[in-house]
């Protein structure tokens, strides 16, 4: 497919499908990932049969993996064949996960940690005995309890892997439907597991959509109802298990010594010792998880701003802007773009998209990821329309990945968010993170990628009128301004390209609409 795709980056938008269309696949961004996983537990429940039977394959190739585990200890089979059959290739093709720098070396680190969960684990023993699973059936969501570092994303690329070829065959099928161009011979580094001769398909050719995005590379689809966002996972296992224990009085009396401890103090070793001790607890923590995690992330309302990119696309169509020729004039449509940020949150109803609900009703901020989606979005849109100007989420410096970064031929102006909700203690000596941010984080960026000047946002939350009078972050505003000039100076002297330093903090709070004041 020929064409432009540079002021789009989702798979509608690219291939013509219109935003009335009732899509069914993920409308990933395919330019970057987003964070999005793939959900087990949305596999076994799903409304299609066929997914539904899919989760069964879980039980299948870990069964087939303790199986071999066992073998390797009589030394009949050698120590790199089993790291063969663990190893998961991280699936760049479905666009979701962590970003392609954060996840580097991913599917490397997950094969170790796997070899070491059935090599050391005592809770290896549950792959092959899943009375201790909700309906007996494997579930690898447990592995985030009994290993260190496998996560969301890894137990999402699990998920990719082991129903490749079922993606594979959904993905023809919304091609043909959505008249989305396929190309021969494009090749997959990863086609599914052959659950007969067990081992890796090795990948393949096949004839499927390419991202135009990057050429070369085949397009895979995921459908919408198997996945959840990042933010939804982040369930308190600690928490959640002193639930369990609370609710049975004998596992309250026998395990009464831990219940005295705070959440904190505990450990998530204790608690894998607690799901050794007591299956039960395991049980009912899986069971929990089910039920909490029943529906799959609601793209249509996109709480977490994952389509941001997609709904802020045509935004500025209409906005005047000024021609970039210079840094100075970079600068300026820099702050022109802040602005535009400013009036979205402060005069339009941009808030709503900075609170979210607690389940029992209260309203809470966002997390800084969620709301620099919001800008990143409007950021990718606003830009566009300047040329030779590029606007970069998430750039690496050498020293870290800055939130944004503009480019004009060699000016470079990064651009630093914080919420001033953010007071957990960073660093040595520890700064609260709102301070940290401007003192630490921005200055490191700067130095590292020469930037000409650094912007250093904030977001409001609290201001003692809105939604809990108690809490007033104003003061927070005037300890980052009596550190802008100090921190400007020294970059002055540390970097000979730098200029300027300017601190903007934009109010988050709930405010009357328009029409009503």
């Amino acid at each position: 497919m020929e064409g432009d795709y540079t002021d789009k980056h989702h798979i509608t938008q690219i291939f013509g499908i219109p935003d009335s269309a009732d899509i069914d696949f993920f409308d990933a961004n395919l330019e970057h990932d987003l964070p999005v996983f793939i959900d087990p537990f949305l596999i076994k429940n799903s409304p299609n049969s066929t997914e539904a039977t899919l989760f069964e394959r879980f039980g299948d190739y870990f069964r087939y993996a303790y199986d071999v585990s066992t073998s390797l200890e009589t030394f009949r089979m050698p120590p790199k064949q089993f790291a063969k059959l663990l190893a998961f290739k991280e699936p760049k093709n479905i666009n979701m996960g962590y970003t392609e720098t954060s996840n580097a070396g991913h599917g490397t680190n997950l094969t170790k940690k796997l070899i070491s969960f059935f090599m050391e684990s005592a809770a290896r023993k549950y792959v092959r005995d899943t009375k201790y699973f909700p309906d007996h059936m494997y579930n690898p969501v447990s592995l985030q309890a009994f290993t260190d570092g496998i996560g969301y994303d890894g137990i999402s690329d699990i998920s990719a892997n082991l129903i490749m070829d079922y993606l594979i065959s959904y993905t023809l099928e919304q091609a043909k439907k959505w008249n989305i161009p396929l190309k021969k011979d494009i090749h997959l580094d990863t086609d599914g597991f052959d659950f007969e001769t067990h081992r890796w398909k090795g990948g393949g050719y096949y004839e499927l959509p390419e991202n135009p995005l990057r050429r070369g590379e085949a397009l895979i689809l995921v459908p919408r109802r198997l996945l959840r966002g990042f933010e939804e996972l982040n369930e308190n296992t600690v928490s959640q298990v002193f639930d369990i224990l609370r609710a049975d009085s004998e596992l309250s009396w026998k395990f009464a010594d831990l219940l005295e401890k705070t959440v904190k103090e505990v450990s998530v070793d204790e608690i894998r010792q607690i799901f050794l001790q007591e299956g039960t607890v395991h049980y009912r923590y899986l069971q929990n998880l089910e039920s909490e995690r029943s529906q799959p992330y609601d793209f249509d309302k996109d709480f977490l701003g994952l389509l941001a990119d997609k709904d802020y696309s045509d935004y500025f169509d209409d906005h005047k802007f000024g021609d970039v020729n210079s840094c100075a004039t970079l600068k300026t449509q820099v702050e022109e773009y802040l602005d535009e940020v400013r009036l979205e949150f402060e005069v339009r109803d941009g808030w709503k998209d900075a609170w979210k609900k607690t389940p029992k009703g209260t309203p809470t901020p966002q997390t800084e990821p969620v709301i620099g989606r919001k800008i990143r979005g409007m950021g990718y849109a606003y830009f566009r329309h300047l040329n030779e100007v590029t606007f970069i989420p998430e750039a690496g410096t050498g020293n870290g990945l800055s939130d944004f970064y503009v480019v004009y031929k060699d000016c470079k102006v990064i651009i630093e968010l914080k919420l001033l909700s953010n007071s957990s203690p960073k660093g040595e000596p520890p700064l609260f993170a709102y301070l940290q941010g401007i003192s630490r984080q921005l200055p490191n960026y700067v130095q590292s990628s020469r930037a000409k000047h650094a912007y250093y946002v904030t977001g409001q939350h609290w201001d003692g009128v809105a939604h809990g009078k108690a809490t007033n972050h104003t003061p927070r505003i005037t300890e980052i301004e009596a550190l802008r000039l100090p921190m400007q100076t020294d970059l002055r002297a540390k970097v000979a390209s730098f200029d300027t330093l300017t601190y903007q903090n934009i109010k988050m709070m709930p405010h009357a609409s328009a029409s009503k004041l």
